[in-house]
């Protein structure tokens, strides 16, 4: 019900909701929905994506940036394909689980975003890039389901190697939106995290990419200046 009231007023007062707002409210309604349109294979629940667009597009009254959030979700691999399950695109139902950490992180990300002004994104290329590589080393040195623990020192050490520059910054602003946490308990500084986390954050920030960016195909009243 409140997702109805919500798409109501933001149909009858006119107000130009940012893209971020709607794709909020977009994997609410998702969420909301999945009991009404989950299907069942052999044993297993999966959700028929493709066939439901149209349902979303009307529950939202915009099925042109629904059709554009579902496409960059598969894109940027927050959705995967389940091939062989019907016509269109499907996904196991366990992937609701990764919407609803979308969702918190697009609140996480436009905290305090003003859409009168051009959104800038938590960080520039190259902190996306220092970022990425803490994330592949992690997963290289670390068992499923375990955090990674990496001197920090020896982190620096290894973006010289391989060409990047190392920012401080960058990682107290990834400790603040909680992609990892600092270490100073011990003589030398170590970084924490989970690498699937913070891989899986990585790829929702490309979607808030392409979500903002005005060089994508987007409807015209959601097209900004993107920083970085």
């Amino acid at each position: 019900n409140k997702l109805y009231i919500d798409t109501e007023t933001s149909r009858t007062t006119g107000i130009t909701e940012s893209p971020l707002g709607f794709a909020i409210r977009f994997v609410k309604t998702f969420i909301a929905l999945t009991d009404a349109i989950v299907v069942k294979v052999d044993t297993k629940s999966y959700i028929p994506v493709d066939p439901n667009l149209n349902l979303f597009g009307q529950a939202l009254d915009d099925r042109e940036e629904v059709n554009a959030i579902v496409d960059l979700l598969f894109k940027h691999g927050l959705f995967k394909d389940i091939s062989g399950i019907g016509k269109g695109r499907h996904i196991a139902i366990e992937e609701i689980g990764n919407l609803a950490l979308f969702s918190d992180l697009l609140a996480r990300f436009s905290a305090d975003y003003d859409p009168k002004t051009p959104f800038v994104l938590p960080f520039a290329v190259n902190e996306r890039r220092v970022l990425i590589e803490l994330a592949k080393l992690g997963a290289g040195r670390s068992r499923q389901d375990e955090q990674s623990t990496i001197v920090l020192r020896e982190f620096e050490d290894h973006l010289k190697k391989v060409g990047i520059n190392f920012e401080l910054t960058t990682l107290v602003r990834a400790g603040k939106l909680g992609l990892l946490s600092i270490d100073n308990s011990s003589d030398e500084a170590s970084l924490v995290f989970d690498s699937q986390w913070l891989d899986f954050s990585l790829k929702s920030l490309q979607v808030v990419r392409d979500l903002i960016d005005p060089k994508s195909v987007r409807p015209g009243q959601y097209k900004r200046t993107l920083l970085y």
